[in-house]
């Protein structure tokens, strides 16, 4: 009869153990996932330059905008960064910021930054845009010369965009690099978590 019952409670723990094992490796997937993997670049570049483009204050300079989400670590580092290195004195530079935040907002004024702030849904419905942070950078003549991620790693540790826009800045072709960071619009959400279906029962 003990025997039995050792039997069954080595059993049940075995399979508490299986199941928690899944669930982690389950767990570092989705995180692996959300911000190891490359998400979506900007699509509709037709979309994303006319709605971009009536954010700009003064023609006649480069116009630089970076994308950035608030819910989104990568996005935080990333805005420190900027803040930290303040505008470039031969162009205009915007912080296009996916939530409603007053002190980031002022903090990036004071660096010299524009700002502008909307709703995660607008940004993906108005910009075309599903995940973040993206960089943006149009000539002087508006055209698009840049739409693309800030990391040539999935790390996000350094951004380039001093190395991108040096290189705009002399002529050069840039190819963009992968959008690391996180995903801003619910299906792209949806399809990175594998819990959500769960949440939502």
């Amino acid at each position: 009869m003990l025997t039995r019952k050792l039997i069954k409670s080595e059993l049940a723990g075995t399979f508490v153990l299986a199941g928690w094992a899944m669930l982690a490796v389950a767990g570092i997937a989705f995180l692996g996932t959300k911000h190891l993997a490359s998400l979506p670049e900007p699509g509709n570049e037709v979309l994303l330059s006319r709605s971009v483009l009536k954010l700009r204050h003064r023609a006649g300079k480069p116009f630089l905008v970076h994308v950035i989400y608030s819910e989104c670590s990568c996005s935080k580092s990333l805005l420190a960064h900027l803040l930290a290195r303040r505008t470039f004195t031969d162009s205009e530079e915007l912080i296009l910021f996916a939530g409603r935040d007053a002190k980031t907002e002022q903090a990036a004024q004071r660096s010299g930054f524009e700002f502008s702030s909307v709703s995660d849904s607008e940004l993906v419905s108005r910009f075309g845009l599903e995940a973040a942070p993206v960089l943006l950078v149009f000539d002087a003549g508006s055209k698009l010369r840049y739409a693309g991620g800030y990391y040539d790693h999935p790390a996000t540790i350094t951004p380039l965009d001093e190395k991108i826009h040096e290189q705009l800045a002399v002529g050069a072709n840039v190819q963009p690099l992968p959008v690391f960071g996180c995903a801003i619009s619910g299906r792209l959400q949806k399809s990175l978590d594998p819990f959500r279906r769960l949440r939502d029962l």
